[in-house]
């Protein structure tokens, strides 16, 4: 595994990273090849300072993934070890492609309607991560491992959401729908303003109650996946101590980060069970 590789996964998706740490030796490698590319594709919004620029790059990925030249990618460790953990895995290239699209939508400041369309928005960009990965475990395709990684993408998608609440927002970049700004009168100005008017208070429970739920139906579907499956689940054992931390009453998400610390993550990684 290319050092630049590591770097990328332990910089930018530290929790990942410290739970891959756990993945036997012989899967490891292909399983941080997949999450250095969800942080390629993940962060372009960041990294650029156009819409335009931002589909250039990822048609980039798009290109080197439908690419039948052995070379494509070449120069580009994330590229090339995502594409030799395609190859060794059988895995669906389809899949990473429609991760792709789903972060093109990070580009432009578009709400989503409701929590349907974020759902299907979180499908596509995390949910198929975890399928992914959990074929490289031994994980068979079915109606358990589709279930699990549904409901999981949704969560981890949703408490990624509630971290970079500030950071995103203070970017012009919302991902609670549209319908829940409505119902509760916060406005998309007030939220990029930093601001916590009335009925914030109330839009931030909704989003963690649904976060909740969600959560439950995702622990009820996880427990009939293999062992090896639910190894790249690790990581939502910290789904519980970020959202106790959030639900605080005086929690201002403008003002605190949302953070565990390194030790409570290990910790709570040895003691990890689904």
């Amino acid at each position: 595994m290319a050092d630049e590789i590591l770097e990328l996964v332990k910089t930018h998706d530290k929790d990942r990273y410290l739970a891959s740490l756990l993945i036997p030796d012989e899967h490891r490698d292909a399983v941080l090849a997949l999450y250095a590319f969800n942080v390629e594709i993940a962060r372009v919004r960041n990294i650029v300072s156009e819409p335009m620029i931002g589909e250039i790059r990822l048609q980039w990925w798009r290109d080197v993934l439908k690419s039948e030249d052995e070379n494509a990618g070449q120069g580009h460790p994330v590229a090339t070890a995502l594409l030799d953990t395609i190859a060794t895995y059988n895995l669906d290239v389809g899949s990473f492609d429609k991760m792709i699209a789903a972060r093109a939508s990070d580009l432009y400041d578009d709400l989503f309607n409701d929590w349907v369309q974020f759902e299907g928005y979180a499908g596509e960009s995390t949910s198929l991560l975890f399928n992914e990965a959990a074929k490289i475990m031994g994980e068979q395709p079915g109606r358990e491992l589709a279930d699990a990684a549904g409901y999981a993408g949704v969560v981890w998608r949703l408490v990624e959401v509630i971290r970079s609440f500030a950071f995103d927002s203070a970017n012009t970049k919302i991902y609670v729908p549209k319908y829940e700004l409505d119902r509760f009168n916060v406005t998309a100005d007030a939220i990029y303003k930093g601001r916590v008017d009335q009925g914030f208070g109330d839009l931030w429970r909704a989003v963690l109650v649904h976060i909740r739920e969600r959560y439950d139906e995702f622990r009820q579907s996880a427990a009939g996946l293999s062992a090896g499956g639910k190894l790249v689940f690790r990581h939502m054992t910290l789904v519980e101590p970020y959202l106790k931390r959030a639900e605080k009453l005086d929690y201002n998400p403008f003002q605190s980060p949302l953070e565990i610390s390194q030790l409570q993550s290990q910790w709570r990684f040895w003691r990890y069970s689904l």
